[in-house]
């Protein structure tokens, strides 16, 4: 806490108002408050809050402060007046907190909760979608696509399938761009070009969280020829498994800075790469089932053939 005279200086504090705005105690006695503040915060308090202090003689709110280094961070404010006798104005003791963590702890719980609340969602929609149901896995890549960039909140994303079992190269099924909403196909990576990306996709059981693609050993071979023009800082590459084995990835990719991806959003790209899974289980089952019908067609024509030449056979002998 500190005390601010009638002219709005600092004629008192303790050393913990001078900390949370990173001064020594010295360095703030005979100060304005207004050194604690920016320009435009300086204004609101002028304008609005001060008005209310000298009606009620209190007011509470959140403001932002300005640290010695002007680095701004929240505060919790408390401003009481005082009384030092007939005819002299008031002092105001001003009481402070550094909110910073718990607003910033806050916000990321309001984004998981938004993340989680639009996971239901998504996976919801793709576990009825009838392309997905039906085997039609190029329907069914894009509608993983979209429903990916969208919960993620990333610029693109792709679903990539390897070509054969030695994992040589991997083939583009689907990217998705969010700002365009433009679906592409047909891209290949060879596995002797980006040795440690595949190295690490047969490798990892859950996630490839990529914070910064341009350094990760696992993506930095990437940088200059895919990274780099396209202006992507971070991946999060969830392996698509079928029958126990790895046979292609589901990628995001944020555009931008470097990217910390949370936990949460890792456990959301492993659920839509299984969705992924799903598909290409349905696309098999449907073969298996087309194939089936064929043969059992082929045997049908068969033995109406059979029956027809005994038919006829029959009548001659007779």
């Amino acid at each position: 806490f500190a005390i601010l005279n009638a002219d709005g200086l600092l004629i008192y504090m303790n050393p913990a108002h001078a900390a949370i705005y990173g001064y020594e105690l010295e360095e703030l006695i005979g100060k304005s408050w207004r050194d604690l503040y920016g320009p435009e915060q300086q204004a609101v308090i002028e304008q609005y809050h001060f008005p209310f202090l000298r009606l009620d003689g209190y007011w509470r709110g959140e403001l932002v402060g300005r640290k010695k280094t002007g680095e701004p961070f929240d505060v919790d404010v408390l401003l009481q007046q005082f009384s030092r006798g007939e005819g002299q104005k008031p002092h105001v003791i001003c009481t402070c907190r550094d909110i910073t963590e718990n607003k910033r702890v806050a916000r990321l719980e309001r984004q998981r909760v938004s993340l989680l609340q639009e996971h239901r969602v998504g996976l919801l929609e793709l576990t009825q979608n009838e392309a997905i149901i039906s085997g039609d896995l190029h329907k069914a890549v894009q509608a993983i696509t979209e429903t990916a960039s969208q919960v993620l909140v990333v610029e693109r994303a792709s679903i990539w399938l390897f070509q054969d079992d030695d994992h040589s190269a991997i083939r583009l099924e689907d990217l998705y761009e969010a700002s365009t909403r433009q679906h592409s196909a047909g891209a290949a990576l060879q596995a002797d070009q980006f040795p440690a990306y595949f190295q690490a996709l047969d490798r990892e059981s859950y996630v490839l969280a990529v914070h910064d693609a341009h350094v990760d050993p696992r993506t930095r071979e990437f940088s200059s020829s895919y990274l780099t023009p396209l202006g992507i800082g971070a991946m999060l590459d969830a392996p698509i498994r079928h029958k126990g084995k790895v046979v292609g990835v589901l990628c995001h990719e944020h555009l931008g800075a470097p990217r910390a991806w949370s936990a949460d959003e890792m456990t959301v790209a492993v659920s839509f790469a299984t969705v992924a899974t799903l598909a290409l289980e349905s696309m098999e089952r449907q073969e298996s089932e087309r194939v089936l019908f064929q043969a059992k067609e082929r045997a049908e024509t068969s033995s109406a053939a059979k029956n027809e030449f005994l038919a006829s056979v029959s009548h001659e002998i007779r």
